[in-house]
Formats: C-alpha cells, structure tokens, sequence
C-alpha cells in the first residue's frame, strides 16, 4: 500500500529538496542533512529583514525581465581599434551578461533565504508561537493586530514579550 498520502510525499519531497539547497549553500551541516535535519539555526537579523525581503524579490525579478526585454540589459564598452596601427577608441555595444548572472544569482539566494525562514517557521512546534510568527513576519501585522487576532486586546505587548521573545530565549536565539 502507498506509504504516504499525496500531500505529505509532497511536504516531505519540498523539505528534501529545501534541504540540499540548504546544504550546497553551506546553511545546513552534515549532520543535521544525514539526520534530516533538526530545527534549522536562524538569527533574529534574518526574521527581522524578512518583509524587505518579500518586497525585493519581485522588484529584481522585474528588473531581470527588462534586462531580457528592454534596453536596461545593453551595455556600453570601449576598445581600441589598431587596424591603421594607431590606437582608435571604438564603442561596442551588447548585452551585459555579467550583471544579469550578478542579478540573476541574488535573485536565487534571496529565494532560498524566503523559502528557509518559510520552513522555518514552520518547523516551530507549537502553534501559538507559529502563529504569532506567521502574523508578524509573513503576513506583516503590527503587535496590536496580533494580540487581537490571538485575543489579548488589551495588551498589544503581550505577542512580542510573552510569546515571540520567550521563544527566542529558549532557543538562543539572537
């Protein structure tokens, strides 16, 4: 019989495969990739930059796309040109290839840092605290919207001290 339901094989199969990026880029040990990796280790700065994060990665995926269809990509070069045997500035003019590769390679880390905070936060156990993670940093509330949400109304401090900083104390994270 099929071992998992289509759903999970899925979740398992993305996990895999977020794990060998991961690994290639140097964010996940040996060990933790042999042992299918344990919480993944992630600073406060990460989670903190992560809205930023999200509004960038369409700004440069525009930005490449005019690069292929505009002018943006064109690029301006000098050379000189000895054919009289007298140096003679000359213009070539093509696509810059080494800025869109430049572009194109932040693009791809900026995605694997989206999609590790991502797994992240999702790996994060109870669900109180995942919430509270998930409002702030993926959907962008403000505390007071969060406290609401989780009902503490009147205490918009309530999510970001007893909640979010507690589980960073427990998990050292800093």
């Amino acid at each position: 019989m099929w071992r998992y339901a289509v759903g999970e094989f899925e979740s398992d199969c993305k996990r895999i495969v977020e794990m060998c990026h991961q690994r290639s880029a140097g964010w996940v040990s040996d060990a933790d990739y042999k042992k299918g990796g344990a919480l993944m280790e992630i600073k406060r700065i990460e989670l903190e930059t992560y809205p930023k994060l999200c509004k960038d990665i369409p700004l440069l995926e525009a930005e490449l796309r005019l690069m292929k269809e505009g002018d943006n990509g064109l690029g301006n070069d000098t050379v000189f040109d000895y054919k009289t045997g007298f140096p003679q500035p000359q213009s070539v003019i093509g696509f810059d290839w080494p800025l869109y590769e430049k572009r194109q390679a932040q693009l791809e880390r900026m995605k694997r840092r989206k999609a590790r905070i991502d797994a992240w936060i999702e790996e994060i156990d109870d669900v109180r605290t995942r919430t509270v993670f998930r409002m702030k940093y993926q959907q962008g509330k403000n505390w007071a919207d969060s406290a609401k949400a989780l009902g503490y109304r009147g205490n918009a401090d309530y999510p970001r001290k007893m909640i979010r900083d507690k589980y960073f104390e427990e998990k050292k994270i800093k």
